[in-house]
């Protein structure tokens, strides 16, 4: 898993200011600069396990959308993250959670 954090254009495009091997490169950039918001989205279909994309927004405008093959590993990861509380959400199968 290739992480790239962007600075955004304006456009809708950015740059890549940061490319990191693994989920490290979000850890070390939300705290640096901070989390605005962190959204979790189920891919596939809602019957099966299926995986799960992350969008996050940094709190210096940076961004990075990365995909895990797991919804519920990536559920557990956002869990797990003291930086991203009260400013995520994740969406899935079992409907909307706020954490």
């Amino acid at each position: 898993m290739a992480i790239e954090i962007y600075q955004s254009d304006g456009k809708g495009g950015g740059r890549v200011i940061h490319r990191s091997r693994n989920l490290r490169g979000i850890i070390t950039q939300a705290w640096r600069v901070g989390v605005k918001s962190a959204v979790g989205l189920h891919s596939g279909d809602p019957n099966l396990c299926g995986g799960g994309d992350l969008r996050v927004l940094f709190g210096d405008g940076t961004y990075c959308q990365t995909t895990f093959a797991s919804y519920e590993v990536m559920v557990d990861w956002l869990h797990k993250r003291r930086s991203f509380r009260g400013v995520c959400a994740v969406e899935g199968p079992w409907g909307c959670e706020t954490f």
